[in-house]
């Protein structure tokens, strides 16, 4: 087999695997849900989504997000394997192909050369809805992005084709990094063995197994995917700016509570226990808590490196909360704050805001 050959054969497989993992999640998600519909669910498949939400939430804004592809603070090695794990289990790539990815995303930001912005991608008669699409998974398969990620990949294998970036690999000071990052695949898996065990030992039987398996993987999964991929396309083109940045990010909380809310109403339809409205109602502030961080976009672009959005006091961040706690327990240190100073500078008056 020639180097075209091989090179054409890792596009197909990168374009069949990121459709597989863009796909299944759906398909199980609808089935998920039309069992719902005929058996009803429970406590246990409420809890078991949020507990594995709230994982996968911290890997990917604190993992993946600040600390991998950011340093916004710093972590031994046991801590980064753990959270290289956590930042595996969305199914959204391993570690070092999410890193450089959204480094490549700050450096050139709603560019022609940004992997994934609505800006700038079909030309100016393009739709709206295109670029929004585009942006929010169709980049994913999109030539240039598909050969770059091939070209920049080592020729290991599938599974082993990314290495971490050389700041966090094996260069660096964390070597066992790169082996938890070639088994990403392995971490996906697990991410939904794991609520399926607890779903059987729950129920103590194989009913039990499976709503553990769509709840706390498939279905968790889907919504992930697509809570991270909004921010790509929707916080790059609705909501307020509140700080100075070169590109378009906004601070985008809207489609996380129309998110919020349709998931609300779903468990509310499909609960068949006591106490529904409580469910619904711990369900909704849980699930809006570990969702909204990511949607302070635009504080996020003024300060990329920042460990904490939450520069205005409405800008909730349980994750920043999280990494604070952390740091009190020894886990991290050295943690990147933006000063008051920095912030008040940064921030644009009301009367221009735009």
């Amino acid at each position: 087999m020639t180097a075209k050959n091989k090179a054409l054969f890792s596009e197909t497989a990168w374009r069949v695997a990121i459709f597989i993992t863009q796909a299944l999640p759906v398909v199980a998600t609808f089935f998920g849900v039309w069992l719902a519909f005929r058996i009803g669910i429970g406590a246990m498949e409420v809890i078991i989504f949020l507990a594995m939400y709230l994982l996968g939430a911290i890997g990917i804004e604190i993992s993946l997000h600040r600390y991998f592809s950011h340093k916004a603070f710093k972590a031994g090695e046991n801590m980064s394997i753990f959270l290289a794990i956590l930042g595996s289990i969305p199914a959204m790539g391993p570690v070092s192909f999410w890193a450089l990815t959204h480094r490549e995303h700050h450096q050139h930001s709603d560019s022609e050369k940004d992997p994934h912005s609505p800006l700038n991608v079909y030309g100016e008669n393009t739709n709206v809805f295109s670029r929004l699409l585009y942006a929010h998974m169709g980049w994913n398969y999109q030539q240039r992005a598909v050969h770059d990620m091939v070209r920049k990949s080592a020729t290991m294998g599938f599974n082993k084709q990314y290495q971490l970036t050389n700041d966090l690999g094996p260069r660096g000071k964390l070597p066992k990094l790169a082996a938890v990052n070639n088994y990403y695949t392995l971490w996906v898996i697990v991410g939904i063995l794991l609520p399926a065990l607890v779903g059987w030992l729950w129920s103590g039987n194989g009913m039990g197994f499976l709503l553990g398996a769509l709840w706390g993987g498939f279905i968790r999964i889907c919504t992930q995917q697509h809570w991270v991929w909004a921010v790509n396309s929707l916080a790059h083109a609705v909501g307020p700016k509140s700080f100075k940045t070169q590109d378009n990010s906004r601070n985008s909380p809207y489609f996380v509570l129309a998110l919020t809310s349709l998931m609300t109403i779903l468990i509310y339809l499909l609960y068949s226990g006591q106490d529904k409205v409580l469910y619904c109602g711990v369900f909704f502030l849980l699930f809006l808590l570990i969702s909204i961080p990511a949607v302070w976009h635009n504080n996020h672009h003024a300060f990329p490196s920042s460990a904490t959005l939450q520069l205005s006091w409405w800008h909730v961040d349980p994750m920043w909360w999280i990494i604070s706690l952390w740091k009190k327990v020894g886990l991290v240190h050295s943690i990147n704050k933006p000063s008051v100073e920095q912030i008040r500078k940064a921030r644009i008056c009301r009367t221009n805001q735009t």
